[in-house]
Parts: C-alpha cells; structure tokens; sequence
C-alpha cells in the first residue's frame, strides 16, 4: 500500500473503483441498502472463514479468498457510512433523555438559533452543523455510559446517522421558530449562557482540533502495520518465500514507515500546539497528562472532541458470486 494512500480515507465508491482496476470487475453500489449490505456481509464471512478453515496457512496465496475479503472490507465501509434507521432512532432517543446533554448542549444551541431567527440571520445549513456538533456530543456520552468510552460512541453512530439526526434537530427546531416557540434567556442557567461570538469561536478551534485528531489516526495507522500487520505477514513471507525475502521486505518497510512515524508524529505535535494557541492554551508538558480541549468555551462538556471513523482499507467484489455484486445505494 502507498503511505500516501492512508488518508485521506477512501469511501466505499472508491473501494469500487479500485476493485475494478484489481480485479477487472466493480461493485455495483446502486441500491444497496443498509439491512441488505449486512446480509452480504454475513454471506461473506461465513465464505471467509470456510476458506481459512480449508486451507490453513495457504489460504494467502488463494486469489478467491482476497477476492472475498477485499469485499468484506468494502461493505463493512458501506455499511459504516450508511444511516441505521435502527441507530438513529437510538441515538435521537438518548440525547432527548439525558438531562445533562439538554442543559449543556441542546440549550445553548437553541438559544443561539433563536436569537438568530429573530434578528433574519437564520441559515439552516450553519444550523445543521452546530447541530452536528451535539449529536457527536451524544454519541460520545453514549458510548461512555453504554461502551468503552466516546470514541466507540463515535463508531456505532456513523457519520452520516449523526449528521441526519442533525437534519431531524434542525428541522423540528426551525419548525418551533417559525410557530413562534424560541428558547428564552429564563430557560438557560447562567453557566450555559454563550455568546454568538463565543459560539463561533467554538466552531473554530473544533475544526482546529479535528485536524489534530485526523493526525493522530494517521500515526495509529501506521503503528498498526509496524506493530500488527508485519509480524504476522513476515512469518507467512518466510513460510512461501523464505526467511532471506522476509528479512528484506521487513527491512524495506521498517526504513519506509518507521520515518514517516516520526514525520506524522511531529506533525501532530505541532498541528496541536496550534491549536491550543487559538485558546490561549499552553502546550502539554513532556510526560503531563494531556487534558481534552472544552468543546465550547461555556460548556463545561465532559466529552471528547469529535473524531472521524477510521475508514477501512481497499476492498473488492467476489468475482464467484455470480459477476457484479449486488452491493449499491444512490448516495444521499
């Protein structure tokens, strides 16, 4: 794989178009729902671990066992970037029931959009984004309550679930404006109440410290082929070619990542200095725990910043399952 490759992340449309230049045939992504990619995906790895079962250790050499696994990989990143209806709803149903999320989140918001519906500044597409910004705040509380912290929250709600549960908000709360229904100064604590300034600030240093966080996936990455992915396959290398042109593709990888490591780690380093700069907010010191940015500078979050899903890696159709897979939706 080309470092370069690594971000940004490529889409399931991608993942089809480079199927076909490996493989000669694409996925067809038209129509393909979420219930029905899940299926596939059932089918394949069920296929998968038959042929691993089969064939053992020379299951790498097998081209209809790539030809699988590439497929499974592809509808696992449909799957990732589709809207669970199922998710949704779960999602929509948390963060209308926890109290904290109200008061700290949906209320400032609200407050905010109301003061611009009645000064005619209203845009329903910044509307959408500060309402983005709480949905990434549910997933990220869920997933502390319900998982292993809030970025497992971030990766049972999609990207694209949340931003529709941010279209859902933004529309029922407009709906409430245009009645004449705003979120009045009496309903807001002194400790929520935020500027429009402060507010746009926030947005700001938010997408600031979403750049850092995609850095950050970007070292991960790379630390799982040094530390995960080349030990296993430099004992498949030496199993079917011999420990000479193992240690060599070892060797050539080690000098290629392990620099590109340091690279991105220096990267992050200053991208996130940077970003504590916009706040005022000194640099960690060497071997200090580092400490979340507030998501707002009003709001007293207990939350971490939002972070993108890490997409998968290059996928391809299964050529055995009778030519073009049945694997598509019109992109929304």
């Amino acid at each position: 794989m080309i470092l370069e490759e690594l971000s940004p992340k490529p889409d399931s449309k991608k993942l089809a178009e480079v199927t076909k230049k490996t493989f000669g045939f694409s996925v067809d992504l038209k129509g393909l729902d979420l219930s029905k990619a899940k299926q596939i995906k059932e089918s394949f790895t069920a296929k998968l671990a038959k042929l691993e079962a089969k064939l053992g250790a020379n299951v790498s050499t097998n081209k209809r066992y790539y030809e699988a696994k590439l497929v499974l990989e592809t509808l696992d990143r449909f799957i990732e970037e589709g809207v669970d209806d199922d998710a949704l709803r779960e999602l929509e149903l948390y963060a209308e029931n926890d109290q904290d999320l109200y008061s700290r989140s949906y209320v400032p918001i609200a407050k905010n959009l109301s003061n611009k519906f009645k000064k005619k500044t209203y845009d329903s597409e910044l509307a959408k984004k500060l309402w983005k910004y709480h949905a990434d705040r549910a997933a990220q509380k869920y997933g502390k309550d319900h998982a292993g912290g809030a970025k497992d929250g971030m990766r049972m709600f999609s990207p694209d679930t949340r931003r529709a549960l941010a279209a859902q908000l933004e529309d029922s709360w407009r709906s409430e404006m245009e009645a004449g229904n705003f979120m009045e100064s009496a309903e807001v604590t002194q400790e929520n109440v935020i500027t429009e300034g402060e507010m746009e600030s926030a947005e700001v240093v938010m997408a600031a410290k979403n750049i850092v966080d995609r850095i950050q996936g970007m070292v991960e990455d790379l630390g799982e082929i040094m530390n995960e992915d080349l030990p296993p396959l430099s004992d498949t290398i030496t199993d079917q070619f011999g420990a000479e042109a193992s240690a060599a593709f070892v060797a050539t990888i080690q000098g290629a990542v392990g620099p590109a490591m340091e690279a991105m780690g220096a990267a992050r380093g200053g991208a996130d200095a940077a970003a504590r700069g916009l706040t005022g907010e000194a640099a960690p010191m060497m071997g200090a725990p580092e400490e979340d940015m507030p998501m707002e500078p009003t709001m007293d979050m207990d939350m971490e910043q939002p972070i993108e899903e890490p997409g998968d890696e290059i996928a391809a159709a299964d050529s055995a399952a009778g030519g073009e897979a049945e694997l598509g939706r019109e992109r929304r």
